[in-house]
């Protein structure tokens, strides 16, 4: 659990004395209980270099075109990588050279192959471009 006080510590300022060693009171025993690894605190939201919010706009493109890049892999580049395999076990337990049947679809499917890796390929290259602009561009 990550906490984050924001500005919510203006507020915990103008509470009495009393109640801010009740509060301070409830973070230190939460700081004993178990599984607790530290207290070190979150920096605001305006120096986070991961995601940015411009005019509204989250810029998280990278992330986005990674997505999109694994799922061409799920719904393209596996089925066809399986129906090759199918393709190549069928061939071998026929004991011969494949029919051209079988040619035709495995050039198709080699095509299919070969066309997602390009496109999976550009998407990651631009992942990370944009990945590696948002994190460095102020």
């Amino acid at each position: 659990m990550l906490i984050y006080s924001g500005p919510a510590m203006r507020e915990y300022e103008r509470l009495p004395d009393e109640e801010q060693r009740a509060i301070v009171g409830e973070y230190q025993a939460l700081m004993e209980e178990p599984g607790v690894l530290g207290a070190e605190q979150l920096q605001p939201p305006e120096s986070a270099t991961t995601v940015r919010v411009d005019d509204g706009t989250v810029l998280t493109t990278g992330g986005v075109l990674a997505i999109i890049a694994f799922i061409i892999g799920f719904l393209v580049s596996r089925p066809a990588s399986m129906r090759i395999a199918r393709i190549g076990k069928a061939i071998a337990v026929a004991g011969g050279p494949p029919t051209p049947a079988q040619m035709d679809e495995l050039k198709m499917l080699g095509k299919r192959l070969g066309t997602a890796g390009r496109v999976i390929a550009v998407l990651l290259i631009f992942a990370v471009i944009g990945m590696s602009i948002f994190r460095y561009a102020g």
